[in-house]
């Protein structure tokens, strides 16, 4: 062959080189595009809440966590406003809960000196007795914690001057 023969031949193959190329690269795109698409992870409910204290509002900076029974779930977190409502956040800027069920629990705010600033009984932040289902869609969960016995609010009632 000669040269300019062999130069006739490069040429006409890296136009077919540069055309497997992005044919390669195009369906490499649409598999990975694919997959994002089907594949979106676990699905969120949006959730909303009041908490309340002995039936009075919760003060702010009460954390609610919402921990879901499945083995591979991702807790959300919440916190109180001023007026006891939360809402929850599974990331940053994130809203929502894992669909399913999920153990709630509750941890009280603190001062500088680490003491808690309300008395939430252990078994509201350490138990696993209070358990909602998140669906998909929103749905609003209200608590109220309590932490006296129907006893100690019967007594105080009674040691309440009649008006």
């Amino acid at each position: 062959m000669s040269e300019s023969e062999i130069q006739t031949v490069s040429v006409k193959r890296k136009p077919a080189l540069r055309r497997r190329f992005l044919v390669v690269l195009f369906i490499l795109f649409v598999v990975l595009c694919g997959m994002t698409m089907w594949n979106q992870g676990p699905h969120y409910g949006y959730v909303t809440g009041t908490i309340t204290i002995d039936g009075c509002p919760a003060p702010a900076d009460v954390e609610v966590s919402f921990q879901p029974q499945s083995v591979d779930g991702s807790p959300s977190v919440g916190v109180t406003n001023a007026e006891g409502q939360y809402e929850m956040y599974f990331a940053q800027s994130q809203k929502g809960v894992q669909l399913g069920l999920c153990y709630v629990r509750f941890e009280p705010p603190t001062s500088d000196d680490g003491k808690a600033t309300v008395k939430i009984p252990k078994s509201y932040s350490e138990g696993d007795d209070h358990v909602v289902e998140v669906k998909p869609g929103h749905q609003t969960f209200d608590f109220d914690i309590k932490t006296k016995t129907d006893v100690e609010i019967e007594q105080e009632q009674d040691s309440e001057p009649a008006q």
